[in-house]
């Protein structure tokens, strides 16, 4: 809904598996990708429905220490996949 307010495509938030570090690079890109959108869907339900889960989202993920490490992990998670996956992880360093 707000994605579209804003001029973006709508994405869908994905879920990252506990067993799959792949899931887990999809899931930081696509909340990066829509991250104006939750903020404005969270300060939205914080102020005009005063939902008090919505601020206490919107109180982390405004945060810079949150914003610092979204994005840390945005660029670390791309390799930490490709090294951790099944066929990789056992082998010996070139």
């Amino acid at each position: 809904m707000f994605q579209t307010e804003l001029g973006m495509t709508p994405i869908q938030l994905s879920q990252a598996s506990s067993t799959r570090w792949l899931s887990y690079e999809e899931a930081v890109s696509v909340f990066l990708q829509a991250y104006s959108s939750i903020l404005e869907s969270l300060i939205v339900e914080e102020n005009d429905r005063k939902c008090p889960k919505a601020h206490g989202f919107l109180r982390v993920i405004a945060e810079w220490r949150f914003v610092y490490l979204i994005n840390m992990l945005h660029l670390v998670l791309p390799s930490l996949s490709t090294r951790l996956s099944g066929e990789n992880i056992y082998r010996e360093p070139e």
